[in-house]
């Protein structure tokens, strides 16, 4: 054990094979063995000299090279192999010991050079030494066994905990990256629940944070044994840069990774099953600015670079702050509520077509090469949609039609999202949350008691969440991750060029999307949605906005005698556009780094819509979540 666990440090199995003595008994015959290989060394080299044709002096000077070699090597070994425990010297007490045998093997060598026999002072030299040694380490043991003893006033600190005789097995326990795993055996009748329910204990003992001890069942799942994985410090000291698409080109049937497990492993995520196991629809659930948006777009990264999938993406809050990057790889993009039930619809119509056409092949659920792209469907601020019957209907037959729905909220509570809906989410993301009681409305029974505690995040570590999903080993769903960090420029170009790879909807569901979806694509086509013209009028810091020239009608003059411009009332297109412009330039703003402005600052960069009108869109923004307003009247941009 470290120094920072010492106080959980109980073992039984260090004596199991000779009891009390097997150190002892070690030291004997590591004493031993030096001493036959210096014995038998030396009579070789004499009968080489006496038989063949090499001379001692030559055989002895290419031994001695052998054991200076032996010795640095053998030396540093041991430096590295007892820097574990600095605190007592070990790792100077093993070194010097064996400096010490090979001095000796050398003095074997020389002393009496050319005879079968090293001499009297060898031999001295070998039994003194031995004897030094060996109660040198003798002592050492002595101390520490007492130490043990004294900190521990000879009561088994598990017994406090409620665990019983549980205690460290040493033979299986050791250091892993980022902090040490502990295999604990624990007494009769105690179960991998009692070790849970002491975490916070174990973690009082070992003199760490709650969030730092993980508590699980081994590999084997054997009855009594556990894994006590304790961390050295928070892994999670800076962002992790997303360093792009995984797997460019391969079937959407691999795995994706997203982001970095706090013990530095990176999660796999099968979006479509693993091993031939169905897929699974997910419920992404967090406060605002916990980062939901944020982790499901790096994951998009990928799957719009990946063959065989299309995705329909819905965000009647957000928008084009979360799918603009997004939008030239999506199959069916909706910023609207409206649109965003016509997908609702137009996924339930998919549903019947598409398990038809699998049930036509033999096929009981999707699988790659079965004609049908994989479908995602994806819904942001869900709860809005809670009630719909269609939503509903859909999450409890899509699966088997290869369709993973994926439906982020702030809460999933039963006003919000009915308990059949949530029953069938199988995958959970739970980013920070407000407390305890929303934690259990996305995370299981096991994971929470397992030490999963997104409540502490809040929205203060965004990006911080736990995962549940299948392909997942469930010992991991108590750890944290750290989604990686990716820029919206970045993940606009790599969907752009993501394109080569993307395989074009089928047939079947392209039909039984309906009109809607058809006059989506036909506009995309041709240039005319709401995403392309904003991409087409993005400018860069520094530059003069467009602006839109008011229209000039006869008859009417101003007080100058020049004529008056007179806007006609805009259709409801040209207001969402203007809507979507405004919004672009303050995500312009954000792309840049700069995350506060006024409303001096918007107005240079969208002068052809009057000051009320750009106010009145702030304040919506506001009450709706996506900006936040200080008393100074300084907007604040609300991270996803």
């Amino acid at each position: 054990m470290s120094t920072s666990t010492k106080n959980i440090n109980v073992s039984k199995d260090e004596y199991a094979l000779f009891g009390k003595a097997l150190p002892y008994v070690a030291m004997l015959i590591g004493a031993a063995l030096l001493f036959f290989v210096g014995f038998f060394t030396r009579v070789g080299i004499w009968a080489q000299a006496k038989l063949g044709d090499t001379s001692s002096i030559d055989s002895t000077k290419v031994v001695t090279w052998c054991v200076l070699l032996s010795a640095i090597l053998l030396c540093a070994v041991a430096w590295k192999l007892f820097s574990q425990r600095k605190g007592l010297f070990i790792q100077h007490h093993a070194t010097a010991t064996v400096l010490l045998g090979h001095i000796w093997l050398l003095v074997s060598l020389w002393e009496d050079q050319g005879d079968w026999m090293f001499g009297i002072p060898t031999l001295f030299l070998y039994f003194f030494g031995a004897a030094v040694i060996g109660l040198s380490w003798s002592i050492r043991r002595w101390a520490f066994r007492a130490h043990e003893q004294d900190e521990s006033s000879g009561h088994n600190p598990f017994e406090e905990l409620g665990l019983g005789a549980s205690y460290i097995d040493k033979r299986n326990s050791h250091a892993v990256t980022g902090g040490g795993r502990y295999r604990l055996k624990l007494a009769l009748g105690k179960t991998v629940e009692n070790a849970k329910a002491a975490r916070v204990a174990i973690a009082q003992l070992a003199g760490k944070p709650r969030s730092l001890v993980h508590i699980s069942e081994t590999d084997s799942g054997v009855e009594g044994l556990v894994d006590v994985f304790i961390q050295d410090e928070d892994p999670f000291d800076g962002r992790t840069l997303w360093s792009g698409p995984d797997h460019e080109g391969a079937s959407i049937a691999e795995p994706i990774t997203f982001g970095t497990y706090d013990n530095g492993m990176r999660p796999k995520l099968y979006i479509t099953g693993k091993d031939g196991a169905s897929c699974q629809h997910f419920l992404t659930m967090g406060m605002p600015g916990s980062g939901k948006s944020k982790a499901w777009q790096v994951l998009y990264g990928t799957i719009l670079n990946r063959s065989g999938v299309s995705v329909i993406f819905g965000d009647p809050a957000k928008g084009m702050q979360t799918g603009g990057p997004l939008a030239a790889g999506l199959e069916w993009f909706a910023t609207t509520q409206e649109e965003c039930e016509e997908q609702i619809a137009a996924v339930m119509r998919a549903i019947p077509a598409r398990t038809d056409y699998l049930t036509s092949r033999g096929l009981s659920q999707w699988e790659p090469g079965c004609g049908l792209n994989f479908v995602i469907f994806h819904l942001e601020e869900a709860a809005r949609f809670a009630k719909t019957d269609d939503l509903i209907q859909a999450v409890e037959a899509a699966r088997s039609a290869g369709i993973t729905m994926v439906l982020s909220l702030q809460r999933a509570t039963s006003d919000r999202m009915g308990t059949s809906t949530r029953y069938n989410l199988g995958g959970t993301m739970c980013f920070g949350v407000r407390d305890k009681r929303d934690a259990a409305l996305a995370l299981s029974e096991y994971t929470i008691k397992s030490g999963a505690e997104p409540h502490h995040f809040q929205d203060r570590l965004p990006g911080r969440l736990y995962l549940e999903a299948t392909g997942i080993d469930p010992r991991m769903f108590a750890h944290q991750i750290q989604t990686d960090w990716i820029n919206v420029r970045t993940l606009e170009s790599v969907v752009d060029a993501g394109a080569i790879h993307r395989t074009a909807l089928d047939d079947i569901t392209a039909s039984a999307l309906g009109s809607d979806y058809q006059a989506y694509r036909e506009l995309v086509d041709a240039g005319r949605i709401g995403w392309q013209r904003l991409r087409e009028n993005r400018y860069s810091p520094g530059e003069e906005q467009p602006t839109v020239e008011t229209p000039v009608v006869e008859g009417e003059v101003s007080d100058s005698g020049t004529p008056k411009a007179k806007k006609p009332n805009p259709t409801p297109e040209e207001k969402r556009e203007a809507t979507l412009q405004l919004w672009s330039v303050i995500m312009n703003f954000a792309e840049n780094g700069q995350t506060a402005f006024t409303p001096k600052d918007v107005y240079p960069k969208a002068t052809h819509r009057s000051q009320t009108w750009i106010r009145d869109r702030l304040a919506e923004w506001v009450s709706e979540g996506r900006l936040y307003k200080d008393e100074r009247g300084i907007y604040q941009i609300r991270t996803p």
